[in-house]
């Protein structure tokens, strides 16, 4: 995948991002915009990314919900 990145950028193209696609930036691109702010809560931690008014809420110390 790096060689194939590479190709394309050195061609003068831009190769798909979850950022030029508008997809949700998952990590570790939500830390490319560094304005992150992390709020520490009791039972969870919120990661807000001012970029594209994106949030993850991760929950501490409880079970993952049945899918």
């Amino acid at each position: 995948m790096v060689k194939k990145f590479g190709e394309i950028s050195l061609s003068g193209r831009i190769f798909p991002d979850p950022d030029n696609m508008c997809l949700q930036n998952p990590v570790p691109y939500i830390f490319w915009n560094f304005n992150v702010q992390l709020l520490q809560q009791p039972d969870k931690v919120t990661l807000i990314d001012p970029h594209d008014s994106d949030f993850r809420m991760v929950r501490l110390n409880q079970p993952l919900p049945q899918q």
